[in-house]
């Protein structure tokens, strides 16, 4: 064995563990795995370490775990608890429809902003891969989907008999937000970052909170003759946690993977976008109940 070739008969093996190169001291032979199973008798001044290669952390990994107890409020809301126990008011959910809708508005206005930059765009990415082809398909799918459900929304409000024509004005809180969202784009340039840390970011809090709304709505089996409402509840829980919208937050966050953490100052507008955005999603869902 080409390991063995490099250690004396009767030589004491010492395993050591780092995360590079440079934290090994002493002589030792290097190599990145361990390929002699038996044992080697003991003798003194000889040691083997084995160099274990770091598992990479991936961008949407890292500012996931940056602030678990805002995620969990975001995405555990009473308004969510409330759905999936079918126990939120019509009023209180067409409230907070009603704030979506005009959501759906600033959303397409991001969209449309990150895809005017895509031509001339190439992500910096951890390969040399250009991911422009890519993004298009997800952009792109995303607009249409968002259109889809602006659609959507008009057929939900009628249910509850509000002409969205007489809905001049979105709240303030929603204003805020989609501002937020078209400065994000605005400022990403052709470089994208920080758009698609924020797209990714918003759909999957909205994935996982409509999931979380889901298992509680298995307890709750459908009943013969059951209401408009409550018919209304089960399409929306089912419409924003099944498998296509999981596959897109997934592709979501592929994109964002592709991104360089390396640059600290990057890192750190990645995180205040995250950050940013964990706070809007915790107050957008109050909005169902400040009507």
């Amino acid at each position: 064995m080409q390991l063995m070739e490099k250690i004396p008969l009767y030589c004491q093996v010492t395993i050591k563990l780092a995360s590079n190169a440079a934290q090994l001291q002493g002589d030792t032979v290097v190599t990145s795995q361990l390929s002699y199973p038996g044992l080697i008798p003991r003798s003194e001044n000889c040691s083997v370490a084995f160099f274990l290669e770091p598992k990479r952390i991936m961008l949407t990994e890292h500012l996931l775990a940056l602030d678990p107890e805002s995620y969990h409020a975001a995405t555990h809301h009473r308004l969510l608890i409330e759905i999936g126990n079918l126990e939120v008011t019509p009023r209180h959910l067409s409230s907070w429809i009603v704030e979506d809708k005009f959501y759906t508005g600033g959303y397409v206005n991001m969209l449309e902003t990150m895809l005017s930059r895509l031509p001339q765009t190439k992500i910096t990415t951890t390969g040399s891969k250009d991911t422009t082809d890519s993004l298009y398909n997800l952009l792109f799918f995303a607009h249409e989907n968002i259109i889809r459900e602006a659609n959507f929304f008009q057929t939900l409000l009628a249910r509850y008999n509000i002409a969205s024509d007489n809905v001049k004005n979105m709240r303030p809180l929603t204003k805020q937000y989609t501002d937020f969202q078209q400065k994000v784009a605005e400022e990403s340039g052709e470089g994208l970052g920080k758009a698609l840390v924020l797209l990714w970011a918003m759909e999957r809090v909205f994935f996982d909170a409509w999931s979380h709304a889901k298992t509680l709505l298995k307890d709750h089996l459908p009943t013969e003759n059951e209401s408009s409402h409550i018919k209304t509840i089960r399409e929306l829980v089912e419409n924003w946690s099944n498998q296509e919208f999981e596959q897109f937050v997934d592709e979501c966050a592929k994109q964002v993977d592709n991104l360089s953490m390396s640059d600290k100052d990057k890192l750190a507008e990645y995180e205040r976008v995250y950050h940013e955005m964990l706070v809007f999603e915790q107050q957008f869902w109050d909005l169902a109940y400040d009507a």
